[in-house]
């Protein structure tokens, strides 16, 4: 059973990935590190993680409703590093997929 009220707005999964252009790793960890300090002081983000593991990127972010992923996607920051970050991603393209979730769960496998 869920500890959020019923009339709660449902917390919202990102995942986003994409493969980076040669050469330009530092320069994408340096962007996530800066986005990832500034999003993890907003209001609603309760997660936000990123990797890169050769020329894949992978993100993670968990926002407590869509309220406050829209107020983080209209941020300075975001208005500035998202095109940045895309410019170096092979073909322009950062792929983000949205989940909302309203009942967690956790299982073991």
């Amino acid at each position: 059973m869920s500890s959020r009220p019923d009339h709660a707005a449902p917390e919202l999964l990102i995942v986003a990935t994409g493969t980076l252009r040669e050469g330009t790793q530092a320069q994408a960890r340096a962007f996530l590190a800066e986005m990832q300090g500034t999003a993890l002081q907003e209001p609603g983000c309760l997660r936000y993680e990123a990797r890169i593991d050769a020329d894949q990127l992978v993100m993670i972010e968990r926002w407590a409703d869509a309220a406050a992923f829209e107020q983080h996607t209209g941020t300075v920051t975001f208005a500035r590093l998202v095109p940045a970050l895309k410019a170096l991603m092979a073909e322009g393209i950062l792929h983000a997929d949205i989940v909302s979730v309203q009942d967690r769960q956790a299982i073991v496998i």
